[in-house]
């Protein structure tokens, strides 16, 4: 992650407290869901949808912090390797 990025999730996470912004994170991330569900009927517009993109990846990276980096991080590799797994698996199938 970006330090800048990183330095104002703290300065939030400070000043608003992890259980604020744990329910801000829950907000964003059924604001995207809405805005995608809206794009697929065309009632959204794409800006609306990576607004909202951007907004669950800035509340996340919060949650990151809040729960570990470094676990999150290696949780992140886990779960890549495993879908590198499975898409070769499937590529040698075909």
């Amino acid at each position: 992650m970006q330090e800048r990025i990183r330095n104002l999730c703290r300065r939030i996470i400070s000043a608003y407290g992890t259980r604020a912004q744990a329910d801000k994170c829950c907000e964003e991330m059924a604001e995207l869901a809405t805005a995608l569900y809206h794009f697929r009927d065309g009632k959204a517009t794409m800006q609306e949808v990576i607004t909202e993109i951007a907004d669950v990846l800035f509340t996340a990276t919060q949650m990151a912090i809040i729960f570990g980096e470094d676990d999150v991080t290696k949780e992140m590799e886990r779960k890549m390797l495993r879908m590198e797994m499975k898409l070769d698996s499937n590529d040698k199938q075909r």
